[in-house]
């Protein structure tokens, strides 16, 4: 079996139903707290947020239909 390398990680945006920016109106205890995913602009607002706060990593993460996707160099 050959070697098997990470080419690039998949970053995930979710959002908590208790946070300002929740997608939910109605906030029952039964799903306050809980991540869940998100799309559209909310899901780009996040990614941006995590591209910015890698700039001094160098990290170069990339919007691929509301998913953050870090390719990484061999």
């Amino acid at each position: 079996m050959g070697k098997k390398e990470c080419v690039k990680i998949i970053v995930h945006p979710v959002t908590t139903s208790s946070q300002n920016v929740s997608i939910f109106n109605v906030r029952s205890r039964g799903i306050q707290g809980r991540p869940v995913p998100v799309h559209g602009e909310v899901a780009e607002d996040i990614i941006d947020r995590i591209t910015e706060m890698n700039l001094e990593f160098d990290t170069k993460i990339v919007n691929a239909n509301d998913l953050g996707v870090i390719y990484l160099d061999k």
